[in-house]
């Protein structure tokens, strides 16, 4: 009886599990956004209450908004840079370890309470690294955010 009783936890723990995993990317997703709407509306000077979904037309089936098109694009330039063999506009740095080129890319800064921990030419990229950070900690006492060193 204990073994029929070790081997159901087990189960219930690969279930358990298995869920976790499944419900990770929906929850990644929206986190993502959330965070580029934090980035968004302070680079924007836009009003803390601005959603994502601000201004569409729900009887337009091609209706769109800024912050809907300004996420599609750095989600396209991740994409499409990061097919590049050997690309570094994709990749996070640590500060020293990035050596700007001053060649007009955009650069990001992923601060950790102000301190400045990433740089990144993908905006996409570090909310990516922002939304893993801020899952794995559990205290939710580091503020980190997304901050333009230079824009194109």
């Amino acid at each position: 009886m204990a073994e029929q009783t070790k081997m159901v936890e087990q189960i219930d723990g690969m279930v358990e599990k298995k869920l976790d995993e499944l419900n990770y990317l929906p929850n990644f997703l929206v986190n993502m956004i959330n965070e580029f709407m934090i980035y968004h509306k302070n680079i924007n000077n836009k009003p803390d209450n601005l959603t994502f979904f601000d201004g569409i037309n729900v009887d337009d089936f091609s209706s769109t908004n800024y912050q809907i098109e300004d996420f599609y694009a750095a989600q396209y330039k991740f994409m499409k840079y990061d097919l590049e063999p050997n690309s570094i506009k994709t990749k996070i740095f640590h500060p020293d370890e990035y050596e700007d080129d001053n060649n007009e890319t955009e650069l990001f800064g992923l601060r950790q309470d102000d301190n400045l921990i990433y740089v990144s030419q993908s905006l996409f990229a570090l909310l990516i690294e922002i939304v893993n950070l801020k899952n794995e900690d559990t205290t939710n006492k580091i503020k980190y955010d997304i901050v333009p060193m230079r824009r194109e």
